[in-house]
């Protein structure tokens, strides 16, 4: 799969009128039962005993697949930043390898099946030990993004292809018991998609979108053969396991096969046939994800963006088959050692087992969290919302650990939240470029406005990025649609007025405190202010950019984002710029300044989130837990905590005085959630509780959550964190 594609990017929400106290934990892997139930009682077992899994998958869709040798574990790879373990028999999660910083596009196992080579973004390769879940050793293998990986058959060399500035360096050969390179290919090459080992392991394949394949000898890393394809474009290659055929394919399920040893053409075919997907618009190029043969290279299968799977006579190139049930696009396929099975992930977030035979979808692996775009605390501090990536919107009631609502409606992700001053109703706008007024105590949708599009904008390009209420509920300001902020009434949903102009840029908005002015994060590196009343610009604050503000309670501080991954901060009155912060390695996604204007807290997309004292200018914590980019920070009302939101599918809750997250948030599908703390402390709805177990460590034997539920189980448990004062020493 190419690196450089995007992904198509919750709700616990739970939170927060009050402090809380001490606890965290691990989104998918909790470190297992060495805290008690009470801070009295001892811990029943050793940490080595056993994890807590919650059964979570990938939020951040599926980049790869991969059978163990005996069958009996998948591996899998994910937007997210992990890897999980799975049991092919039962479905069950197993492990989740966290250690990657960027998406992870290639997964695959060693011959003897005890470790696991993962390929991300990140530029790194890191080998797993599959009994314990250890990081072994990490290669830095290509500096813009590892997209493939593969064992040889005797398992003493990993290949890698990816994207490389130096054209001589984009494959890899590596010891894979020491982690030294070997060396690298003699050819000229940059963006390798795919590669894959001929079955007696003299041989490697490439592509790299062109509209040749290259083969070459692996003891030396000298080029073979280049075999002349019928496309434009070849995307992924692989060998069939006798060794005579090489299989490649491009397009929308086009193949072509050639003899492996003459390196002639034997066939070419491909699907007349159009699934649901629409490639051009969501993917680009290249549009064929997936390809793989089976054990007796008699049959292929491919995936691609139109969200179908082919299965092929590879003698005769005649489709068998179609497999519908992935709602995106199929990135990875494999064959079960046996080819009794079919495995498939998607960027829908599930990993499918089909039965080789009939077509039947036997199980799917489905992701139980999504990602975590927004959030928004109610005026009152009761009600949490969070919208994610798949267009819903959920509403939490802190006091009583409800779930209040589900909104459902738009088609795209959630861009971002507000609530009315009142908080009866909240305003969501997405990417499909509306803006949605929800009745919080019924969840019924009271009104739609529809923003103009930027010019010249795609059908499926994100346009409208953010939105705000004013102070007195009577106007909402959009901006990101046509570059400039838009006025609207609340009640009649009517367009009142346009500040600035297309020059501005402006893609993020937020009214003061006092609802005086209206502020514009704009491209141009500066944040402009502007009057309600008149419409009139004030003034422009400059070193800032076009991403999230954040105006402190009493109206006296605004903080924008910069261009170099910091937080300027300055008096909103007179423009006098306070602090500038930098510390975070990526791009800030979400600021907040605390009710006192002394505290600011920033997310970014290099996992961690980071909180600013305003007077020294200094950094106070990093709090870095999250597994994936964090997209939304908010303070509570009292100062004392900071609530993230994440592309890792959790919500972390941090106390201001303390490292460690007090607890960690899990939004499961429908209406289930978990709530978990860094002593394995957990409460859970019914649903929730059986997507948990236990998994013995080191091994991967699975034990029931009843074997230590009656220690750690503890009903109202974040009530007790957010109300008793016990919880908050």
């Amino acid at each position: 799969m190419n690196c450089s594609r995007k992904y198509l990017r919750a709700c616990i929400a739970i939170l927060l009128t009050s402090s809380i106290s001490s606890c965290g934990g691990k989104s998918s892997a909790q470190q297992r039962p060495i805290a008690a139930t009470s801070q009295q009682t001892p811990p029943i077992a050793s940490q080595s005993e056993a994890q807590l899994i919650i059964q979570t998958g990938h939020p951040g869709g599926v980049s790869s697949v991969a059978f163990s040798p005996d069958g009996k574990f998948i591996a899998s790879g994910g937007g997210e930043k992990t890897v999980k373990l799975w049991d092919t028999a039962t479905g069950m999660e197993l492990r989740s390898f966290e250690g990657h910083t960027g998406p992870v596009y290639a997964v695959a196992f060693s011959p003897d099946g005890k470790t696991i080579a993962s390929g991300s973004n990140d530029g790194s390769v890191k080998v797993w030990d599959v009994t314990t879940g250890e990081e072994l050793r990490s290669l830095e293998c290509n500096a813009l993004g590892v997209a493939s990986v593969a064992f040889s058959p005797d398992g003493k060399v990993i290949a890698t292809g990816g994207h490389e500035s130096d054209e001589r360096h984009a494959i890899k050969f590596w010891n894979a018991g020491t982690g030294e390179q070997l060396h690298s290919v003699d050819g000229r090459l940059r963006d390798v998609t795919s590669v894959a080992f001929s079955p007696d392991g003299k041989t490697l394949v490439s592509a790299e979108s062109e509209k040749t394949i290259k083969l070459w000898e692996v003891k030396t890393g000298k080029p073979v053969r280049s075999l002349e394809g019928r496309a434009s474009g070849i995307d992924t290659v692989t060998f069939s396991p006798d060794g005579k055929m090489i299989a490649g394919g491009s397009g929308v399920h086009a193949i072509e096969l050639w003899d492996a040893a003459s390196g002639k053409e034997l066939r070419a075919f491909e699907s007349k046939e159009e699934g649901e997907g629409r490639c051009d618009a969501e993917y680009g190029t290249p549009t064929f994800l997936a390809l793989a043969f089976s054990p007796d290279s008699k049959t292929l299968v491919s995936g691609a963006c139109d969200y179908t799977i082919r299965v092929w006579d590879a003698r005769t190139g005649k489709q068998r088959r179609l497999l519908l049930g992935h709602t995106w696009g199929v990135v990875s396929l494999k064959f079960s050692p046996d080819g009794r099975m079919i495995a498939s992930g998607s960027l829908d977030r599930n990993i499918k087992l089909w039965d080789a035979e009939t077509g039947k979808e036997l199980r799917s692996l489905k992701a139980n969290t999504a990602e975590i775009n927004s959030l928004a605390i109610s005026p009152d501090g009761r009600v949490i919302a969070r919208g994610s990536t798949d267009g819903t919107i959920k509403l939490w009631d802190t006091s009583t650990q409800n779930q209040l609502n589900a909104l459902q409606g738009h088609i795209y992700r959630i861009a971002t939240l507000s609530f009315s001053p009142s908080g009866r109703v909240l305003a969501s706008a997405s990417a499909d470029n509306t803006i949605k007024l929800w009745d919080t105590r019924t969840g019924k949708l009271i009104r739609l406005m529809r923003a103009a599009p930027i010019e010249g904008a795609s059908e499926s390009s994100p346009r409208l990025t953010s939105i705000a209420f004013s102070p007195n509920g009577r106007l909402i300001a959009s901006a990101g649609t046509n570059w400039t902020i838009t006025l609207w009434n609340a009640v009649t949903g009517k367009e009142l007025r346009t500040l600035g102009s297309d020059r501005a840029g402006v893609e993020s908005v937020l009214f003061s405190p006092d609802g005086t002015m209206v502020a514009g994060g704009c491209g141009d590196i500066s944040v402009k202010l502007w009057s309600v009343a008149t419409g009139r610009h004030l003034r422009t604050l400059e070193r800032g950019g076009s991403g999230p503000l954040a105006f402190s309670a009493d109206g006296r501080v605004i903080a924008s984002t910069n261009e170099n991954f910091g937080v300027t901060v300055w008096n909103a009155k007179s423009g006098k710029l306070l602090r500038t912060f930098t510390g975070h390695e990526d791009v800030i996604e979400s600021i907040a300044v605390s009710a006192n204007g002394k505290l600011v807290a920033s997310g970014s997309d290099d996992q961690s989130v980071k909180l600013w004292d305003v007077a020294s200018g200094k950094e106070v914590h990093s709090f870095e837990s999250h597994t994936a980019a964090v997209n939304a920070v908010v303070f509570t009302r009292d100062g004392k905590m900071v609530v993230s939101g994440s592309n890792d599918g959790t919500m972390k809750l941090w106390r201001v005085d303390r490292d460690e997250p007090v607890a960690t948030l899990i939004p499961m599908s429908k209406t289930d959630w978990v709530v978990v703390t860094p002593e394995d402390r957990f409460d859970a709805s019914p649903g929730a509780q059986k997507l948990m177990h236990y998994v013995s460590a080191p091994g991967n034997e699975v034990i029931p959550l009843d074997q230590y539920k009656s220690q750690y189980y503890e009903p109202g448990l974040l009530q007790r964190l957010l109300w008793s004062r016990t919880y908050m020493r």
